[in-house]
């Protein structure tokens, strides 16, 4: 009896969670941002973060490179 009501609880949770709501409506009037611009952007945040971790030598040896204009970015 107990495996019984244990394993009909167990399902019933798993029933219910997979369950999920429908995604929300997407907002009118916000603007997406172009691919190449989300790219550069994410390399912009990842780039500092990265460098930092190779400690103070790491930072001694980083070089800027020229900021190239990506395809997509204003």
């Amino acid at each position: 009896m107990v495996k019984t009501l244990t394993l009909l609880l167990a399902t019933t949770m798993l029933v219910a969670c997979s369950s999920s709501p429908e995604a929300p409506a997407p907002q009118t009037g916000t603007s997406m941002p172009e691919d190449g611009c989300s790219q550069a952007d994410w390399q912009a945040e990842t780039n500092p973060v990265l460098n930092k971790r190779s400690g103070p030598d790491g930072l001694d040896k980083y070089e800027t490179q020229t900021p190239a204009k990506e395809h997509g970015c204003p």
